[in-house]
Parts: C-alpha cells; structure tokens; sequence
C-alpha cells in the first residue's frame, strides 16, 4: 500500500480482490479495506481459478465467454492459446489495466 501511495498511481484505481471471498471476513483485509476507502477506490470481487484441470477450465471459461482470458498461477501460460480463446498473458509481476463494465 504504501508502494503505490508513493507511486502515485492511485487517481481512478480500483482494488480488484481474486481469492476466496472469506478472506474478506480476515482482519488483514479490514485494514486493507479502511485504506481502500481511504482513497476511494472501487472494489470488485473478480473470481480467478487455479488448481483445476483442463476439461474445467474449458467449460468455466465457454460458460463465461470472457473478453480476456489471462492465466495466471501456471507454469506454462503459453499452453493456453492452444486451448482458450482470447487469451492474453501478462509477465509475472507486470502491470496492466482492466477494462470492466
């Protein structure tokens, strides 16, 4: 938090949460939320999935037809162009807008 106050990126930034919802409940999250509100962000609650194999992943992403499909938590992100449509991968690390709406 106090990384992106300094890099004073926070004007129209949005906090975007992608675990499980019960970490929202935590004490940690309640000082991250206070902060959050602090400078008024949005929240979103996005749902990210890990930890599931192919024919899943296939029917949650058919299901949801996303604009953008990013992989994430994997060790070979550039398997999933031969699998998923829209698919746009991001270095471990890097920055990137989301669109919403």
């Amino acid at each position: 938090m106090k990384d992106l106050e300094r890099a004073t990126c926070l004007d129209g930034a949005c906090l975007i949460h992608s675990q499980w919802e019960g970490y929202l409940r935590e004490a940690r999250f309640m000082e991250i939320d206070a902060w959050r509100q602090r400078h008024g962000m949005k929240f979103h609650q996005v749902h990210t999935s890990g930890h599931a194999n192919l024919a899943d992943l296939k029917r949650f992403a058919e299901a949801l037809s996303p604009h953008a499909l990013v992989p994430i938590h994997t060790d070979r992100p550039e398997l999933f162009d031969l699998h998923f449509r829209n698919v746009v991968r991001h270095g471990d690390g890097e920055w990137w807008e989301v669109q919403h709406g």
